[in-house]
């Protein structure tokens, strides 16, 4: 398996999806091939980090605040071009 072969299914292989002789060749690509190896490393480390839900929680009490200020804003200011233009400028004058 050349270089190409193997970065085009890291991805698979990482999450075991490949068939098994597959899995096999790109096993053994990366145990010969540093720069493959870096490569399946750096993704396998970011597929664990999209798989853990603690990562794509925000600060405690995000959800409710972001609830709470939707239903104070009018549905115009929320879906309109003046309301679009409202948020904008509000968003620099807190700058």
């Amino acid at each position: 398996m050349d270089c190409r072969s193997a970065r085009s299914v890291i991805n698979s292989a990482i999450l075991d999806a490949l068939e098994p002789e597959a899995q096999r060749e790109v096993r053994t690509h990366l145990s010969c091939c540093p720069a493959c190896y870096v490569e399946f490393e750096r993704s396998r480390r970011v597929l664990c980090l999209l798989a853990d839900d603690r990562c794509a929680a925000g600060p405690g009490g995000l959800e409710l605040r972001i609830v709470a200020a939707s239903r104070t804003r009018t549905v115009s200011e929320r879906t309109g071009l003046a309301g679009l233009w409202r948020q904008l400028l509000g968003s620099v004058s807190a700058i």
